[in-house]
């Protein structure tokens, strides 16, 4: 462990946290890099290249082997294992480089041999570099000697994605040539070394990189590297080097900045302005530690302005005008989320109003954070994106202190561990003690707080404040407010004069806005302006009496204490506040009274009095400063600080407020804009004009806040009106929280009722040394290379705390309290803005059916499951089955009412597929929910679904309304996209008990029941199926389900399951005849064809789940179905209960035909339209007319692209028209044995037999199939039992044919026009498919006549199932 900076003074064991703390703020500690180390070590001496340079480096190394022949750091991670590998051999090449240590070269090489498996393995932690520096090494060794014990098949993968690395063309030029420049250990001889010492820096150092400036010192010697490395050997006296110097500067703002919001800078003031005070010497003589890298300077800049000190944006403005600039910089090559995370919060730091640079800068570094959030962009792990999301979420002008603190509490990494080149860590102050005395003093806070708020509630009490029947009686936010802003414990009176202040202002705005009459309003006025103690002694009203009485009492008492503390009298300032208000608001209510229409100006100047935050601030501020010179408070300065507070005070109420005044016909800020333009500004644009002037004001107010010359009013106090402005901004972030109080009691209950949860877990905390964790790299920026590193953040952001059982089981859920973007467990990710869910999913064995295809219990469960995971990941998870918080609170729990659920094609076993989830508003009181389900692998959609859900009292079990707080809850998250488009809910038809299909005696099971003990509702889809018969099953899958869900089943009721056909459905089996004359014997229909199955099963089904044993029509569900062979059939059911309460169940189960050749055509099956009859009769005569003829656009010339309908060429025109028609080549591949092409071309007449269906190929193309009957005998078909020769012969006369039509144009023409019992003249090649069935593994073969380009498709008759014409005998031929 190497120290930096002044000597560390060691504190007295029993010292407090505080004085160890301040005493080991100079303090820096870096780890030793074997990494860079052996670099150093290899360097040779300049004047005598035999021997090193820095041999004291080979001492070190020698000294430090792990027990296992590895180096690196102490206390091995698996999951740095790459680091470890690259440490290793780059320690042995040192070693091997001079000839000593051959037994810790021996151990290396077998550490690197039993870990080889790891270099291409990219779920593990990469160094920055590692594929292009540790082949480079690789290769450096086997060139002396070292015989390093890597498979063949690694190494050519390990060079070869080297090479990819170095070809590949991302960044530009100049970013990619500085990258490389970083990583050039690895590239040796290669590399342009003359070309890196540009990017020496004044210190002699490459990138503050020993490692790097080593390597050029052994291609290039240089004096001032040669000197940079020698001081750090000086100054690490143990004969080890780190992997980055000097860091001091960035450790130290990135030290100030952990205890900022860890809430204990009132304890440092004095180190923490020391290091500042060093840092501003630094940033003007502009030293290259800050200047050199961009996420330092952006810390540096930040921390400087906002505590007072005059730094110019200058040094950013490059990188906002030109965000191409910082792409051509080594941070933007590798896409540092880190550095651009940065650079955003310092953008919001502007204090004049010609920076836009500044507003540049942060337009575009939010649109790169956005998107790393939504692709989740984080090639090294750099931070987690919890930081990002709270970053965007809560600028600093809406960040609230005490939320901040707590979460940053809660979430602090005791773990220094950081990656660059080669993972190190980095120490100023324990982080133990960090996080002891934040913990320590945000629990003395909340213990405060809480006593605090229960005398402010028996304030309010004492005072009838509660008794008043109008008013927002929202002390607890008035007191939240306070307590964020005002946290520190000693701030106790600040606290309560904000608070009562806040509700007196609430009461007083409700009073004079709506619930007062204009009498009251003038007799309370007239009160306050006597501000007599004997008040009492006249007679007015029992509203005006509760309110003075209050004001009253609170103001005095307020006014003591302050001129207590002022030493002077202080009650006549605040009660002229008060009466400022008044006066305002009472000017307000005789707009309203009168109906007069007051200017934007005379409005807006009343207005910033009326919203009344004087009366709020000004007491407190007596508090805050003792002894604050009234001379400051009446300046024009203080004045103007007002002044801006209550501009944004106002403009942010009257834009939050509106739509609530417009319906209520009170005048507001953009209404007024509106009016006044002639109705030439807009809503929107009004809005737009009022938060351009928040901006301004903002803007203003913070340059007010951090400039010191010429400032009288004391910093203490500027700041109170700066977080003053921030509360605002947080309580009207999204609406107006006194009128929507739902959202704002997580905050509430975070800061004041919540305990506080610290990060236990320390991996060495700040001295070296700890457990061995096995979970992510959790690091942070350091050094003035930081933004390069691999940070998981020290320090995370989440979302305001919310109130959760502290339950173990709970616990052992690891059910998160804020919301998540990233869960590695589930392969989950918040997507889309933060508001949809995608889950990556591997189709298991177990979740197969028969056909090794997801079944539909399996599609309903992973949606289940999804909907389940969003909630999780949203934070609002409760400890019920998909509840928030506020429905725990309430008592309720969710049902499904109805789904619909599309199934184009099922996934196969081991496939990977995407889940996306959503949700959405349905009704007053229900929600919707949609899922997409898609390959991964090639985006096909596989189901889409929607559902709507309703609520359920878990102990009535009955229907409840959508309470506010839990509307409030989840409708941030709501989205408009639907993945169903359903026009019209079908009505599902009942069922009696004489249905077909019966299965009676079904028992839920201990097993069925979820967590909200009713029977799960897949459970009833497996019941409904398990009533179909098996062999309709067989041949067919659910394509369509709807689902209608109306009463719950426990473990209590019998179930009976009916089924009914729709008889409707069945496919028209009427006989078909041949040409041959001979009719289609039904057993034909039922035997299986080259198509499949002609299945007379209907593909409709009507299906009701009933509880046995009640009174008639007590049903429970009910489904309808329809389905067809081959064309896809679809299924659907229903059920009902009695009393309105049934589960119904309306599946519209479409079923798809599961048919002999699917194993070659394509997956998807699609439902095929049937084409209207042709009324026409043809003839099988050259040269008549009237024949249709429908060809191949190569097969004739004037086979035209018109309609079809309009133009239907004859099969021989081409030849007579055309005396060279265009053929397509013969096919060239060679046969085998050399035998010639021959003739496979078929020709048939016939009839056919089955509605065309198409197909999609793998290339994307589609193929349609059908099939022609043809006489001819078979010779394979065994006479029946007892069948009769005749009834044989008529059976086995009749041969079919698949035909298989290619070209896309007469595929659609025959898929329009082909029907059952149309006679055709077919010309196509003799073909025979040969392909492994996906069910049995078999090899099958399916002799086919294929219409290619060259085929030919006749019509000769329409089939006409009205009537069945007498044909020829013996006329159809093969």
């Amino acid at each position: 462990m190497h120290s930096s900076g002044s000597k560390t003074r060691m504190c007295q064991q029993g010292g407090s946290i505080e004085r160890r703390i301040s005493m080991q703020f100079e303090k820096i500690q870096l780890s030793a890099s074997s990494y860079d180390t052996a670099w150093v070590a290899m360097v040779p001496s300049p004047t005598s290249p035999t021997h090193p340079c820095f041999p004291q480096c080979l001492d070190w190394i020698l000294k430090h082997q792990h027990s296992d022949g590895s180096w690196g750091l102490d206390h091995f991670q698996p999951f740095l294992v790459k680091d470890y590998l690259s440490s290793t051999l780059a320690c042995v090449i040192a070693l091997q480089r001079w000839k000593v240590g051959q037994e810790q070269v021996r151990k290396g090489l077998d550490f690197i041999g039993s870990n080889s498996a790891s270099i291409l393995d990219e779920h593990l932690q990469s160094p920055i570099g590692f594929d292009i520096v540790f082949p480079g090494m690789f290769e450096y060794a086997i060139n002396i000697g070292l015989d390093v014990p890597i498979e063949h098949h690694q190494i050519g993968s390990m060079l070869g994605r080297r090479n990819a690395q170095l070809i590949r063309e991302q960044g530009s030029c100049n970013a990619r040539e500085t990258y490389l420049a970083y990583v050039a250990e690895g590239l040796g001889n290669a590399h342009d070394w003359k070309e890196s010492m540009k990017y020496q820096r004044k210190n002699g150092s490459l990138f503050n990189s020993p490692a790097t400036t080593a390597a050029a010192m052994m291609h290039r010697y240089d004096s001032k590297a040669h000197e940079y490395l020698h001081s750090l050997l000086l100054k690490f006296d143990d004969g080890s080097v780190p992997t980055l110097y000097p860091v001091d500067v960035h450790t130290h703002l990135h030290l100030i900045d952990s205890i900022e919001k860890l809430g204990i800078a009132e304890h440092f003031r004095l180190e923490i302005k020391s290091i500042l005070d060093k840092t501003y010497r630094s940033w003007l003589l502009e030293e290259e530690e800050i200047h050199s890298d961009i996420a330092t300077c952006a810390k540096a800049f930040r921390l400087l302005r906002l505590n007072g000190y005059n730094v110019s944006s200058d040094c950013l403005s490059q990188l906002g005008d030109d965000e191409h600039y910082f792409n051509n910089t080594l941070e933007g090559y590798l896409k540092d989320v880190n550095t651009v995370l940065e650079l955003y919060k310092a953008s919001q730091i502007k204090i004049f109003p010609n920076e836009q640079g500044l507003d540049k800068l942060a337009s575009w570094s939010r649109v790169f954070l956005k998107e790393a959030l939504t692709t989740n962009r984080n090639p090294r792990n750099q931070i987690g994106l919890q930081e990002v999301d709270y970053a965007l979420k809560f600028p600093i002008w809406t960040n609230v202190e005490r939320l901040e603190h707590k979460s940053t509490i809660e979430n602090f990494t005791l773990d220094n561990l950081q990656v660059l080149k080669t993972s190190y860590k980095r120490y100023s102050i324990k982080d133990s003690d960090l996080v002891e005395l934040a913990l320590g003093s945000f629990e003395t806070s909340q213990r405060r707080y809480q006593e605090e708020l229960q005398m402010l509630d028996n304030w309010v009490k004492d005072n009838k404040l509660d008794q008043l029947e109008f008013g927002r009686q929202r002390h607890i936010f008035c007191y939240f407010a306070a307590a964020a802003i005002l946290f520190s414990p000693q701030m106790s009176d600040a606290r309560i004069s904000w608070a009562k202040n806040s509700i007196l202002n609430t009461v007083v705005d409700d009073f004079f806005d709506t619930e007062g009459s204009i009498e009251e309003l003038r007799d309370l006025i007239s009160l306050v302006e006597k501000w007599d103690e004997n008040w009492e002694k006249e007679i007015h009203s029992e509203q005006v009496n509760i309110i003075f009485s209050a004001l009253f009492n609170t103001i005095n008492d307020l006014g003591t204490k302050a001129s207590a503390l002022q030493k002077r009298a202080i009650t006549h300032h605040l009660v002229e506040a008060w009466l400022r208000l008044m006066n305002a608001a009472m000017r307000e209510a005789e707009w309203r009274i009168t109906k007069e229409v007051p200017s934007l100006d005379e409005y807006m100047k009343n207005g910033f009095v009326s919203f009344g935050i004087e009366t709020i601030i000004l007491p407190t501020l007596y508090f805050l400063v003792p002894e604050l010179p009234e001379s400051a408070v009446r300046d024009t300065e203080c004045e103007n600080l007002f002044r801006l507070v209550n501009i944004c005070g106002r403009l942010l109420n009257d834009m939050q407020s509106f739509q609530r005044e417009d319906k209520e016909g009170k005048m507001n800020g953009v209404s007024l804009r509106v009016l006044h333009s002639g109705g030439l500004t807009s809503e929107e644009e009004a809005k737009q004009q009022m938060q351009g002037e928040i901006e301004s004001a903002r803007t203003e107010l913070l340059r007010m806040v951090v400039q010191q010359d010429g400032s009288v009013v004391p910093r203490p106090c500027k700041d109170f009106f700066w977080k003053t402005c921030r509360i605002l901004h947080f309580f009207y972030m999204d609406n107006d929280a006194f009128t929507s109080p739902k959202e704002m009691m997580r905050a509430v209950n975070a800061v004041i009722h919540e305990p506080i949860k610290a990060n236990k877990e320390s991996s060495g905390g700040g001295g070296g040394g700890g457990s061995n964790k096995k979970s992510s790299v959790a690091v942070n920026g350091s050094g003035s290379l930081h933004g390069l590193k691999a940070a998981a953040t020290e320090v995370a952001y989440p979302l305001s705390a919310v109130v959760t059982d502290k339950d173990a089981a709970i616990a052992r859920q690891n059910i998160p309290r804020e919301k998540q973007l990233v869960d590695p467990f589930r392969q989950g990710v918040i997507i889309d803005g933060g508001v949809r869910y995608r889950q990556t999913v591997v189709i298991r064995s177990y979740e197969i059916g028969p056909d090794k295809t997801a079944t539909l219990e399996t599609i309903l469960n992973l949606l289940q499951e999804t909907a389940l995971n969003h909630v999780w990941m949203s934070g609002l998870l409760g400890d019920g089955f998909g509840a928030t918080h506020g429905m725990m609170r309430n008592n309720l729990i969710w049902v499904v009412t109805r789904m619909h659920v599309l199934v184009d094609e099922y996934p196969i076993w081991g496939e990977v597929v995407e889940i996306d989830t959503w949700v959405g508003a349905s009704g007053k009181n229900g929600m919707r929910r949609d899922w997409l389900i898609r390959s991964r692998l090639t985006e096909r959609v596989f189901c889409r679904a929607t559902s709507t859900w309703a609520m359920m009292n878990q102990e009535t079990r009955r229907l409840s309304k959508m309470p506010e707080e839990v509307r409030d809850e989840i409708s941030p998250w709501f989205v408009e996209t639907r993945s169903v488009q359903e026009e019209a809910l079908e009505k599902i038809d009942k069922l009696y008990d004489n249905a077909k299909y019966v299965n009676s005696n079904l028992k839920p099971k201990w097993s069925d029941l979820d967590m909200n003990h009713h029977v799960n509702n897949v459970k009833y889809v497996r019941w409904m199926l398990e009533t179909i018969p098996d062999q309709f099953m067989e041949n067919h899958q659910l394509s369509s389900i709807i689902l209608e869900y109306r009463r719950e089943c426990d473990s209590s009721d019998t179930v009976e399951s009916i089924c009914e056909p729709d008889e409707e459905s069945i496919p028209c089996d009427k006989n078909i005849r041949i040409l041959t004359g001979f009719s289609l014997a039904p057993e034909i229909l039922d035997g299986s064809g080259l198509l499949g199955t002609f299945d007379k099963w209907p593909t409709k089904y009507t299906h009701l789940l009933q509880i046995k044993g009640e009174k008639k029509d007590a049903e429970i569900n009910q489904w309808q179905g329809c389905s067809q062979n081959p064309p896809p059939p679809f299924l659907g059911f229903t059920i009902y209960d009695r009393e309105a309460k049934s589960i119904p169940f309306g599946f519209y189960l479409q079923m798809s035909s599961s048919s002999s050749f699917s194993a070659f055509a394509s997956i998807s099956k699609r439902l095929l339209e049937r084409s209207p009859v042709l009324g026409l009769r043809q003839q099988l005569l050259l040269g008549a007319a009237s024949r249709r003829s429908y060809c191949t656009p190569l097969s004739a010339g004037n086979c035209s692209d018109a309609d079809p309908e309009e133009s239907f060429p004859h099969p021989d025109d081409a030849a007579a028209g055309n005396e060279n028609p265009q053929r397509r080549a013969p096919f060239q591949r060679p046969l085998e044995n050399g035998l010639d092409q021959g003739v496979y071309k078929a020709i048939l007449v016939g009839k056919v037999g089955q509605q065309p269906v198409q197909k999609y190929l793998r290339s994307g193309h589609s193929v349609v199939l059908f099939s022609l009957g043809t006489g001819g005998i078979r010779n394979n078909r065994r006479p029946l039992d007892n069948e009769e020769p005749r009834d044989y012969a008529n059976r086995c006369s009749v041969q079919w044919h698949r035909v298989s039509v290619y070209p896309d144009r007469l595929g659609n023409l025959a898929l329009k026009h082909v029907k059952p019992g149309s006679i055709l003249y077919v010309e196509g090649n003799l073909e025979t498919k040969i392909f492994t069935d996906q069910v049995t593994g078999l090899v099958r073969r399916i002799r086919e006549i294929a219409i290619r380009r060259d085929g030919r498709l006749v019509f000769l008759e329409n089939g006409n199932a009205a009537a069945e014409p007498e044909v020829p005998k013996n006329v159809g031929y093969y």
